[in-house]
């Protein structure tokens, strides 16, 4: 059995990959208006307080603030043809 993604699926996988390394251009059609954090800010705040794609734009910056060079990308292994 093989597996591959479904083609729309890469897209927005790429569009979710460049927004948390810095391009927030298409958070408003990724990111529900109703989105809500739940996680520890790293300054020790509440992260429940960020919401919509504004607030998730607000955490990645604040993330990026303190690791400039973080790259998220996507690393896949060797492929494989036969499942068992």
């Amino acid at each position: 059995m093989t597996t591959s993604p479904t083609p729309h699926v890469a897209p927005l996988v790429q569009s979710w990959l460049k927004l948390w390394n810095g391009d927030f251009s298409r958070a408003e059609e990724l990111i529900a208006p109703n989105f809500r954090v739940h996680a520890a800010l790293l300054g020790g705040g509440d992260g429940s307080a960020l919401s919509g794609p504004q607030g998730l734009i607000q955490w990645i910056a604040q993330t990026r603030a303190v690791a400039a060079d973080l790259t998220f990308q996507i690393e896949v292994g060797p492929p494989s043809s036969k499942v068992t």
